[in-house]
């Protein structure tokens, strides 16, 4: 994104997870182009208007209202599918959408997957909601001491308001 917006434009990372945002910010160190914040996606860190184009990655299914007026969700993930509905909200809110790239990351390692995917937090509100039982808290707790691997298939649409 950086080289898209030379040599004058900024790149605005945010994450909520403090891990996260030190990680970005040391794989990003020196780019002068580049800023990651801390900040949740229900009150970004941005001043209205300041920004021209956004990008989300694993963002909208972790939104507590994804502004769809039908969407779908899994008995665990909420709004687990809405990657796929990315360029129509973007379409449907004004943006012009200029790609859309899916991907489909393997994690083999347990922290790493838990971040993004947040399956510790997930198979907590399973339980809370009655859809597993205890026992998945004692499975997931030790699913880092063993081996491991998760994938999801994810979407990445590029958007940007009018000019």
């Amino acid at each position: 994104m950086a080289a898209a917006v030379a040599p004058n434009g900024k790149v605005i990372g945010i994450d909520r997870d403090p891990a996260m945002v030190a990680k970005a910010r040391a794989r990003l160190a020196g780019r002068s182009l580049v800023e990651v914040r801390d900040g949740d996606v229900h009150a970004l860190p941005l001043e209205g208007g300041s920004v021209h184009r956004a990008g989300t990655d694993r963002v909208l299914q972790h939104v507590a209202d994804p502004g769809l007026t039908r969407f779908i969700t899994t008995e665990i993930v909420r709004n687990a599918t809405n990657g796929r509905s990315l360029a129509r909200l973007c379409a449907e809110a004004g943006l012009s959408v200029r790609s859309v790239t899916p991907g489909a990351p393997v994690f083999r390692d347990f922290e790493t997957a838990d971040r993004i995917l947040g399956l510790r937090h997930n198979v907590v509100r399973a339980i809370t909601a009655g859809d597993l039982d205890t026992d998945a808290r004692q499975w997931i707790e030790e699913a880092d001491s063993r081996p491991f691997m998760a994938t999801a298939l994810l979407f990445v649409v590029m958007a940007e308001a009018p000019a």
